[in-house]
């Protein structure tokens, strides 16, 4: 809650007993009798009020204004809320077997590859037995790393993992 918003309900709230009606809301009827030794009776809280009429005006008043005022409605009806937005990254490979190192590990990931944790040098292996070699010099690492950043993969102790969650669509289309 804004301090803003904190202001005006607390002045709605003044404004309740600011603009009390008239009429008493205590018990009807004439005041009572001084008792002989002078001093008027103390009543308790229950004796000297009508809580449910107080509490109707109260509703009734509430009622009124929230007709008129939705935003102290939605003051009252406010709950913590989480909205997240992403925007979904997306990795588009060609059909050709030989193609980059980056869209040959996207392939292993949709083939499930991925779904146990692989170390980069099981990586390596499976890119070589199934194509070409991918070289030294951190290439593969950094294609991994990069998956990580984006999310498609996780890294688990000294693997990656496909991460949870990740929706793999494959589109595949058939030159007859």
């Amino acid at each position: 809650m804004t301090h803003d918003e904190a202001a005006a309900l607390i002045q709605t709230i003044r404004s309740f007993v600011q603009d009390a009606p008239a009429k008493p809301l205590g018990r009807p009827g004439p005041p009572p009798a001084a008792p002989p030794n002078g001093k008027p009776k103390e009543y308790t809280p229950q004796e000297s009020f009508d809580f449910e009429r107080i509490y109707l005006a109260f509703k009734a008043r509430l009622v009124d204004e929230l007709r008129e005022d939705p935003i102290l409605l939605q003051l009252i009806m406010q709950r913590p809320e989480l909205v997240v937005e992403f925007e979904p990254r997306v990795v588009t490979i060609s059909g050709n077997t030989s193609g980059t190192t980056r869209e040959r590990v996207a392939r292993l990931i949709a083939l499930g590859w991925f779904d146990e944790a692989k170390t980069t040098g099981g990586t390596r292996r499976e890119l070589t037995r199934t194509g070409a070699d991918p070289g030294g010099g951190g290439t593969l690492s950094d294609v991994l790393a990069s998956y990580v950043r984006d999310g498609f993969l996780t890294r688990e102790g000294d693997g990656y993992s496909k991460a949870p969650g990740l929706k793999v669509t494959e589109k595949e289309l058939v030159a007859r």
